[in-house]
């Protein structure tokens, strides 16, 4: 078995101030993403999507959630210099990193597909809300495209703690 010697942290900075960085990034974007997808899932209640659409909602919700939870995990190796714990999260990291890109592509397809207008109408359901009518229509608005530059930003602040 090869034992590996790590000390810095993508070639610049100790181990644990990299990754306290990382995570605290992590845990910023994972936070606020997160809020923001439960608030579309409680937005849901009132105006239905279909399933797929839901299905996709609930899967961003939960990757970013994750986030969160995995970030607070490299916060406190950072914190407390522990690098067994520097390798956990390194391994939770790709692991999510990789379930970042399968979920990103689900929102992409659920986003920018094709759906009748009927189906859109019945989401509105005669709301005259900005942020409603932007969460039922399909395509770029500022609802829709939020998640997916919270998914880019993420993917690539991810990318250098899964590529080691």
């Amino acid at each position: 078995m090869t034992f590996i010697r790590c000390r810095t942290f993508l070639g610049c900075l100790p181990l644990a101030s990299g990754v306290w960085l990382l995570s605290l990034v992590g845990l910023m974007l994972g936070a606020s993403a997160a809020v923001g997808s439960w608030m579309e899932i409680n937005l849901m209640a009132s105006h239905p999507l279909p399933l797929q659409d839901e299905i996709a909602q609930f899967v961003q919700a939960i990757i970013f959630s994750l986030l969160g939870l995995f970030s607070i995990l490299g916060f406190a190796e950072g914190i407390c210099k522990n690098r067994s714990l520097a390798f956990v999260y390194c391994k939770l990291i790709a692991i999510h990193y990789a379930a970042t890109i399968v979920a990103f592509a689900f929102t992409l397809y659920s986003t920018f597909r094709h759906v009748d207008s009927l189906t859109v109408a019945s989401c509105i359901q005669g709301d005259l809300d900005e942020f409603a009518v932007q969460f039922c229509n399909k395509g770029w608005s500022f609802v829709k495209g939020l998640p997916i530059i919270w998914y880019i930003v993420v993917l690539l602040v991810q990318m250098p703690i899964s590529l080691q």
